[in-house]
């Protein structure tokens, strides 16, 4: 095989490690002699589909924190300890074969393929069906920012009638602040956004209609809300369903129109955001019977009572699904929302501290760590 390379790649890297199952604060350590990924850890048949990148930005996900805390092991585990934490990434490559659509100094974005793992070290192996290359004038932490998150927030976007009323739930999170943007795009009349952080939700880029800080005010009691009830309720928290059912068991009026007048539930997150796969009937449990059960019961037994049920899998792996992403940011309609206190540095208590605001589930936005600073050379 032929490949392009750099001529000065190294044998070793710095990297931010897990080197076990278990708290931030113990397992995750900065560590100064991981190996550097290479093509030749490819098999041969399949390295046309991957590239080695030096690394410039890391956007963390809730995947990462559950690698970490060991609750999704059975599926999402790592192969062995230590591991590289961090699974969306953007960066330039550096190495890749001669017939691949990349070549070595491009800078490309890449959401995690298969494990959201390996991506916080000076250099990265990344799958090429889930990369592109990122549009002038867009930083790379702006690029990492949109990996998975921007990705999902496009795939529900095209769910989105023309003139609807939205509320997310979720807004001021990472799929959340980039949906909305989207939503908004395709057309829908009037949304409304639940976080904690109420008053960004009104502000550039994301401007909802309204915000409404969910720990202060109850939206599901809301008069006008009531009055006048969505058409689709978008749900990134994994709270919305279980309080409608409790509401409609309890013969309340909902906030969201039933399913017999056009009412819909979408979401693409679980009840339990940190929820455990012991083996595979944990992961059909949770993604597949209870959700089956659910858009089953909604469209039959209950269409007069509450709105359809519909979980969303929104991480297509796919290239064009990137492409699509991206475009948006070179054509404008969507702004990279990074959390405030973020670009996070690549010391193992920046990351720790990245990891922990993803864990507490406030994140504003995305949080990213900056790795390296861009090189024309």
């Amino acid at each position: 095989m032929l490949f392009e390379q750099e001529s000065n790649m190294k044998t070793t890297m710095r990297a931010v490690q897990g080197k076990d199952y278990g708290p931030i604060d113990e397992m995750v350590h900065l560590v100064e002699d991981a190996p550097v990924p290479c093509l030749n850890d490819i098999p041969i048949k399949d390295r046309k589909n991957w590239a080695v990148i030096r690394t410039l930005a890391v956007a963390l996900a809730p995947a990462d924190v559950r690698v970490l805390s060991g609750k999704t092991r059975a599926l999402q585990g790592p192969p062995s300890f230590p591991y590289t934490v961090g699974g969306d990434v953007c960066g330039q490559v550096v190495e890749v074969e001669t017939d691949c659509d990349f070549k070595v100094g491009d800078v490309i974005n890449a959401r995690f393929y298969r494990k959201p793992m390996g991506a916080l070290g000076q250099y990265a192996l990344v799958n090429t069906k889930c990369c592109d290359l990122v549009p002038a004038g867009v930083s790379p932490e702006g690029a990492a920012a949109l990996g998975s998150s921007g990705i999902a927030a496009n795939v529900i976007s095209k769910l989105i009638r023309q003139g609807e009323r939205i509320l997310v739930i979720g807004a001021g999170g990472g799929v959340g602040s980039h949906f909305c943007q989207l939503a908004r795009h395709q057309g829908a009349s009037y949304i409304a956004g639940l976080a904690r952080d109420a008053s960004r939700l009104v502000e550039k880029p994301i401007c909802c209609d309204v915000g409404i800080d969910y720990t202060k005010e109850d939206p599901w009691t809301k008069s006008e809300f009531l009055e006048q009830p969505f058409d689709v309720v978008v749900d990134f928290a994994g709270t919305g369903w279980l309080r409608m059912l409790q509401d409609s068991k309890a013969g309340k009026k909902l906030v969201v129109k039933t399913a017999n007048q056009g009412g819909r539930y979408l979401t693409s997150a679980t009840d339990e955001p940190w929820f455990a796969i012991r083996g595979i009937w944990d992961a059909l449990k949770i993604f597949m019977f209870t959700t089956l059960w659910r858009a089953t019961y909604s469209r039959l037994t209950t269409r007069n009572l509450l709105p359809t049920y519909s979980f969303v899998m929104a991480l297509p792996e796919e290239r064009q699904a990137m492409r699509e992403t991206l475009s948006l940011v070179r054509n404008k309609v969507l702004t990279p929302c990074i959390d405030p206190a973020g670009p996070f540095p690549f010391t193992t208590e920046g990351v720790r501290s990245a990891l922990k605001l993803q864990e507490s589930r406030h994140v504003r936005g995305k949080a990213v760590i900056h790795v390296a600073e861009f090189s024309s050379q």
